[in-house]
């Protein structure tokens, strides 16, 4: 049985889902509902990068393999727009995957406080723990 988080903790983290597979979406977003999410989506990097100009995230969930910009690629450019700000902020990410993260390679960063990973084969519990343990690092 799965331990419950105290979602009083929680004041509405917003999150930004970046993935192009509709149905990950639907089912991280249910995840980000379980903990009372404000969850914004986008369908790749190009579309979270725009997002991420406009609107301030206290979490970004990031699938890695993507067409027009991939995840490696959008971290970087997330590092890169963030380095620019004269104090940016240290979010967290997850990485949204169903890779071996052993074969991952992720550019190095300063701007992030934790990167983790969720791994899309697991079950919908290993999910639901995963994204509680990373919205108790906000």
């Amino acid at each position: 049985m799965m331990q419950e988080l105290n979602l009083n903790c929680f004041a509405n983290p917003k999150v930004l889902v970046v993935d192009d597979c509709l149905d990950s979406v639907r089912l991280i977003s249910t995840v980000f509902n379980h903990y009372h999410c404000d969850a914004d989506i986008a369908f790749d990097g190009k579309d979270a990068l725009t997002l991420m100009r406009t609107r301030k995230y206290d979490l970004i969930v990031l699938d890695w393999n993507m067409p027009n910009l991939g995840g490696y690629d959008t971290l970087s450019a997330m590092e890169d727009m963030w380095s620019s700000e004269p104090r940016p902020k240290r979010m967290p990410v997850l990485i949204y995957t169903s890779a071996n993260y052993s074969d991952l390679i992720v550019p190095e960063l300063k701007h992030f406080k934790y990167v983790g990973f969720i791994d899309k084969s697991k079950s919908l519990a290993t999910k639901i723990k995963t994204v509680g343990q990373t919205l108790s690092l906000i």
